[in-house]
């Protein structure tokens, strides 16, 4: 008897596995109908799932912070698309962005989702070294343009009852530095989180992206983190420096290069997959943990004890010139 019970549980919980596996593969219908907003599509996966999009025959609105980038965007696109620019951190680019998407739309018709995907990496290097200045830019761009693009146009996906989709980070749920950063993406995580309560019963679904590292990305150009750790080191107090030495850029720059070296991905496609699925899949999931290091590091490093993390991390991050002595 207990057996049968067994493996009918097994049996349910495959036919329900398979019920929802199913779902999330079918698709919205009259995708050619469909408006979609993205942030940051000046290059990274902005960029590119702007494009997917279009070749998929979305209409697509994309946002540029550069005229270059509007120009050469929209040389390479189809009418479909429209790019158009805006800086996320100004609240009048964003309220000049509604205006043009609003007259473009058609009459009585709104947006099927917002993608905020525009972000910054910001300045690097330790904590202890961080300015007001230095936390403040990360968190204008992907905490407080992806709050205000969101609170701006949401009355238009509330009219086609669609999709808000926010791209936080792997380090949004465990940190990994450079600090401005890692708040940055834990502040977007909690606001996407809290978004998505709120708006439970409301005809608007939202969803997180959290993407691990893709060497495909501007974020982790190792000559602009190199300039960053050089500025933010000079700039430093020299008892500080001090307690890290002369040296403090090169070792940070070693740790980066290992970071890079074992754990970044190299096909950006499979975070525009996910964006895909999040617009397109009839059943999307809440939360899409993007790459190898992202199901494979990072995963795990969230879920396993604190005082573990922190000892597998410790061998990550720039140590001091001298160990000191507990």
């Amino acid at each position: 008897m207990w057996t049968l019970l067994l493996i009918g549980a097994i049996l349910l919980v495959v036919a329900v596995k398979a019920f929802h596996w199913l779902q999330a593969r079918a698709t919205i219908p009259s995708l050619h109908t469909r408006y979609v907003l993205i942030t940051g599509c000046d290059s990274g996966f902005g960029r590119r799932l702007a494009q997917r999009l279009d070749n998929m025959g979305c209409h697509v609105f994309a946002a540029c912070l550069t005229s270059s980038s509007v120009t050469e965007l929209s040389g390479e696109s189809s009418e479909r698309l429209k790019a158009l620019q805006m800086d996320v951190t100004k609240d009048e680019d964003i309220e000049r962005a509604l205006r043009e998407v609003e007259a473009a739309l058609p009459e009585n018709k709104g947006l099927w989702a917002i993608v905020n995907n525009a972000g910054i990496f910001g300045a690097s290097g330790v904590a202890e070294m961080m300015t007001r200045k230095d936390f403040l830019a990360p968190l204008e761009v992907n905490l407080l343009g992806m709050t205000q693009v969101t609170r701006m146009f949401l009355p238009l996906v509330r009219r086609e009852r669609g999709r808000v989709v926010n791209t936080t980070s792997v380090v949004g749920r465990f940190a990994l530095s450079p600090a401005p950063y890692v708040a940055s993406k834990f502040a977007a995580a909690g606001y996407t989180d809290m978004l998505r309560r709120e708006l439970l019963r409301h005809p608007i679904s939202v969803h997180s992206i959290q993407p691990g590292a893709f060497a495909a990305t501007n974020l982790f150009d190792t000559e602009n983190i190199r300039k960053s750790v050089t500025r933010v080191f000079q700039a430093t107090p020299p008892h500080v420096q001090q307690v890290y030495g002369h040296d403090f850029v090169e070792k940070s720059m070693e740790a980066m290069d290992m970071t890079c070296r074992y754990l970044m991905d190299a096909n950006p496609e499979e975070v525009v997959d996910a964006y895909v699925h999040a617009l397109t899949s009839k059943r999307p999931s809440t939360t899409y943990t993007v790459g190898k290091n992202g199901n494979f590091f990072f995963r795990p490093m969230w879920m396993m004890p604190e005082w573990l993390a922190d000892w597998i991390i410790s061998f990550m991050v720039t140590p001091p010139a001298n160990e000191f002595s507990s």
